[in-house]
């Protein structure tokens, strides 16, 4: 999967406050669902207003529901694992 499909679509979705998608698809070489080229393994941050008043679940959710597409389609370089970490501004200001 590539990574500047993946932002560009969270990007134009959640309009986000920040962001950072990083490929982790490298710590998981050899495993089941690594594609040789491109990403299959990601790690997200964020942090939108869009998640204000829902629970981590919710967001999560929302995430999965925009990208399932992408989900769908891991057996052909598609993602296979998305570890998040959502937040609304207000969350995150406050986190630091």
């Amino acid at each position: 999967m590539n990574q500047k499909a993946l932002e560009e679509k969270l990007q134009a979705a959640f309009a986000p406050f920040f962001m950072k998608l990083e490929n982790e698809s490298h710590l998981h070489a050899g495993h089941a669902g690594v594609k040789e080229k491109g990403g299959s393994h990601y790690s997200l941050v964020l942090v939108a207003d869009s998640f204000l008043g829902k629970n981590r679940v919710e967001r999560q959710r929302m995430v999965y529901e925009l990208l399932a597409e992408e989900m769908q389609n891991k057996d052909r370089a598609g993602l296979h694992a998305l570890k998040m970490k959502i937040y609304s501004v207000d969350e995150w200001q406050k986190k630091g």
